[in-house]
């Protein structure tokens, strides 16, 4: 056989190896493009937005709590909490109008950002052409705090607050004694109570479930008056199978 004949065979050959390595490895690629996309439209993808509508009830307290420099950490029991005190002083502007200008701005560097100043808790002497100012002002962290504490003696075990935009927290200042460093405050606090669900646990028990299924088991729930479901890629009438792809919250009439 002439030697050009066995070129042309050798090359035949290698093409038609190649093709037949190559048809492994476009099968392979071309499931795992199948596999991803099937988890994506039928796992990842899907979700549902679950909306609870709950009983609910006002809840508006009152109390005062005392300002003492002198304590160092906060006394839910008594109503004490431990306040900071600012003080500085300037020389006497000319125009009275700048005194608070004056005031205000060096305030602003003085507080943290996770203290609260309330106007009421300045006050300010002129001795000798010196405006000599001190402030009482608390944590925030530690108002949270008492705040928490009251929120536990009056609402059950098996309620909870309900964060909303409209939530009121109100400070009133009622004596403040300069000289001996502190002051009380009334904190006036308005919001609206609803039973506590475990949403992390009802959306793992949600998860996979026909939309059926889901619905009735909702309704049954005492607290609940009405269900609000809205779905996203949810094949074949049932939740995602990921629980964290259910979202649920809780609202109120």
């Amino acid at each position: 056989m002439p030697i050009q004949n066995l070129y042309h065979s050798s090359e035949e050959c290698n093409s038609f190896l190649v093709c037949r390595n190559r048809r492994p490895l476009i099968c392979f690629s071309l499931g795992v493009i199948f596999v991803l996309a099937f988890l994506f439209f039928f796992v990842i993808y899907p979700s549902a937005n679950i909306t609870l509508i709950v009983d609910s009830q006002p809840l508006r307290h009152n109390f005062d709590v005392k300002l003492d420099a002198e304590v160092n950490k906060t006394l839910n029991n008594l109503d004490i909490m431990p306040a900071q005190i600012i003080t500085f002083s300037f020389k006497k502007p000319k125009q009275n109008y700048e005194i608070k200008e004056n005031i205000d701005k060096k305030l602003e560097k003085k507080l943290d950002k996770d203290q609260v100043l309330l106007p009421e808790l300045i006050h300010y002497e002129e001795k000798e052409g010196e405006i000599f100012v001190s402030a009482l002002a608390f944590k925030q962290l530690d108002m949270t705090e008492m705040l928490n504490y009251k929120i536990s003696q009056i609402v059950a075990s098996d309620k909870e607050l309900m964060v909303r935009d409209d939530d009121i927290l109100k400070y009133t200042v009622t004596t403040f004694k300069p000289n001996e460093l502190q002051a009380v405050i009334n904190v006036s606090l308005q919001r609206v109570i609803i039973p506590k669900l475990d949403l992390t646990n009802l959306s793992q028990k949600l998860a996979n479930q026909p939309i059926n299924d889901v619905e009735k088991q909702l309704n049954d729930l005492n607290s609940v008056k009405e269900v609000k479901i809205t779905l996203k890629g949810c094949f074949f009438k049932k939740m995602p199978l990921i629980s964290k792809r259910i979202k649920l919250k809780l609202d109120t009439f």
